[in-house]
């Protein structure tokens, strides 16, 4: 959308009356996904090829959560014809009533989508799947507040009053890590969350465009989320205490001098 322009946008949320916020996470739909780099080697230790590692993590957060929703989005050429079959038979394969499996397969254009084929670099094509997964969520749930999440986020925060008070004010929420060079916070799109209405459209009309663009051209889709939020905190107004609360951090380490690799930052847990 050519025209969209996110300080007229920020007004006329601001100009709308603010519906009270819950405190439970039940409107909240938090996404994982778990795509493997081409030729990767399966781990034995894994489910669906879902490191079990991670898959605690993400299990531990539906678990801690039960009146939200929990998604794990898979790649089918990844899986196995067991686990094809094993799937098709199991609504909810992890017996958590809150946790469903989905196929990036699903995504509308998914066909038709160059920065999901197979052959795309895995940074690349995760960056750009987190966003196609969570617009295609607001198109096709009613859920108001929804998420993504790397499965080492080891707690989503979904009843955080920083968070609901930040999904609020600006339609968003985004992850930080800890910068080891400078020891300063940096946004990263490693957790990111969007409510319906005013976010929704910043990352419809914003965040996903500009991706697209740096994407195509080969750079990971890291930099122009960062670059967009960091319009909202310039446009809305908010204070350094305010936008810590927009962008709290969710307990990452990164170790000291980091290694930057395709956009990708290694996570001390």
């Amino acid at each position: 959308m050519d025209d969209y322009c996110l300080t007229d946008a920020y007004d006329r949320h601001k100009g709308q009356e603010r519906p009270a916020a819950d405190d439970q996470g039940g409107t909240a739909l938090v996404n994982y996904i778990w795509l493997r780099a081409k030729g990767g080697l399966d781990n034995s230790q894994s489910v669906f090829g879902i490191r079990l590692r991670d898959l605690d993590i993400a299990l531990d957060n539906a678990q801690r959560y039960p009146d939200a929703a929990f998604n794990i989005w898979l790649d089918r050429d990844d899986l196995s014809e067991m686990d094809m079959l094993y799937l098709a038979d199991h609504e909810t394969p992890f017996n958590l009533p809150n946790v469903h499996v989905k196929f990036i397969h699903e995504l509308e254009g998914h066909a038709e989508d160059d920065l999901l084929e197979y052959s795309t670099h895995i940074a690349i094509r995760s960056d750009w799947a987190r966003l196609r997964v969570i617009d295609h969520c607001f198109q096709t749930t009613d859920h108001r507040d929804i998420f993504y999440a790397d499965f080492d986020c080891a707690d989503v925060r979904l009843t955080s009053p920083l968070h609901l008070d930040a999904l609020a004010e600006c339609g968003l929420v985004a992850g930080m890590f800890k910068n080891a060079d400078h020891g300063g916070d940096e946004y990263e799109n490693g957790y990111m969350g969007f409510r319906r209405g005013f976010g929704e459209e910043f990352l419809r009309h914003k965040i996903i465009p500009d991706s697209q663009e740096f994407m195509e051209d080969g750079s990971d889709g890291a930099t122009p989320f960062i670059m967009a939020v960091g319009e909202m905190v310039e446009v809305s107004g908010v204070t350094t205490t305010l936008g810590e609360r927009l962008l709290e951090p969710c307990g990452y380490e990164v170790p000291d001098t980091p290694i930057r690799n395709a956009g990708l930052i290694p996570r001390v847990v």
